[in-house]
């Protein structure tokens, strides 16, 4: 089957999303893959603010055929009388058979314990984050053989995987991907590619203004210890100062503390914002354009400008020498991927060479 164009409908589309962008992922291979019936299967609990976020993209689109809920498996619950449940979900939905399966969250256990018990002529991986890009850049995440010099987080998914497979929890060792991120796929795989169809076609119908201040998506670098406090204020001041003149706002990753963003704006004076959304789907339910983009190595500088065309972006790379030993080869990497997907990568330059203090 091609990988351009618009596929063939037949049958069955069943989609598991847990997550606003993971929706509109999904809603994006709704506009792509048609079929007689699209089935949504959400897999979030209800009264969160995840669930809420949930609601204001299911308004943006024509109703689904069918929603259905996943049970969701909370620690503090009986896990036993929990898997019962999920077991009785995944025989209720497996009765039925699909044209194709998509997953939005592939290193999900159970969401790969639920399609493995299904039936379908093709499993699909939606974007979530950098989830395809780690999964193309890893055979070892489709494949049995164990990693070799694989640093601790590749060693952790492979063993996951491993047990996975032994628990029949495995559902397709080669998904198809659905993804904006240009991949060249592994033999006996296919990519088709994300244009953003639908969400495009929303911003064609809406009034939109110009927003012409520069937001730089926030990341938990303080939180996580990716680089040292005083190399990420550097970085930040830099960002700032290269786009001296301009309104700039920092827009905190939802894993962000309140006490990390307030250390970010005293050290640098930026102003900080926390969004009640995504920033994609913020900027959708405001009918906003921002003026520019910029960022660390967040996916939303891959996304942003294929959702709104002509934005500016730009990604800053703090020096692999101050990132932390852990996260230096899968950041670093990241960035490679975005030069790859046409982000301009601007490294931030020391302080003593003249970057802004």
């Amino acid at each position: 089957m091609a990988a351009t164009g618009v596929e063939d409908a037949f049958t069955t589309n069943l989609y598991l999303a847990g997550s606003p962008l993971q929706l509109l992922s999904a809603l994006e291979a709704r506009e792509r893959f048609p079929a007689e019936r699209h089935v949504l299967a959400l897999h979030a609990p209800t009264g969160t603010r995840n669930y809420e976020q949930i609601e204001r993209v299911l308004a943006l689109a024509a109703p689904w055929d069918e929603i259905v809920t996943v049970p969701f498996l909370h620690r503090n619950a009986s896990l036993p009388l929990q898997a019962l449940r999920l077991a009785a979900f995944r025989r209720k939905m497996g009765a039925r058979r699909y044209a194709r399966v998509f997953l939005s969250d592939y290193n999900s256990i159970t969401r790969r314990f639920l399609a493995a018990g299904m039936s379908y002529d093709e499993l699909i991986l939606l974007d979530d984050g950098m989830a395809s890009v780690n999964i193309h850049r890893h055979p070892l995440f489709l494949r049995p053989e164990p990693p070799v010099g694989a640093n601790p987080a590749v060693m952790a998914a492979y063993l996951r995987t491993s047990l996975a497979r032994r628990l029949g929890f495995f559902a397709d060792p080669v998904p198809t991907l659905f993804t904006c991120f240009s991949l060249t796929p592994h033999p006996g795989q296919r990519v088709v590619p994300n244009d953003f169809t639908f969400t495009r076609a929303l911003l064609r119908e809406s009034g939109r203004r110009a927003d012409e201040s520069v937001y730089f998506v926030g990341q938990p670098y303080l939180d996580r210890g990716f680089t040292t406090p005083q190399a990420l204020f550097d970085a930040l001041r830099f960002a700032q100062a290269y786009y001296q003149g301009k309104r700039f706002i920092y827009l905190a990753h939802r894993a962000e503390t309140p006490e990390a963003l307030d250390r970010l704006s005293y050290a640098t004076g930026m102003e900080t914002l926390v969004l009640e959304n995504a920033i994609e789907i913020e900027f959708l339910l405001r009918r906003e354009t921002p003026a520019a983009i910029a960022g660390f190595c967040s996916t939303a500088l891959v996304t942003l400008p294929r959702i709104f065309p002509g934005i500016g972006v730009t990604a800053f790379e703090i020096p692999p020498g101050l990132l932390s030993d852990i996260d230096r080869e899968r950041i670093t990497l990241a960035y490679r991927y975005l030069e790859e997907n046409g982000v301009p990568v601007v490294p931030v330059a020391p302080v003593e060479s003249g970057a802004p203090t």
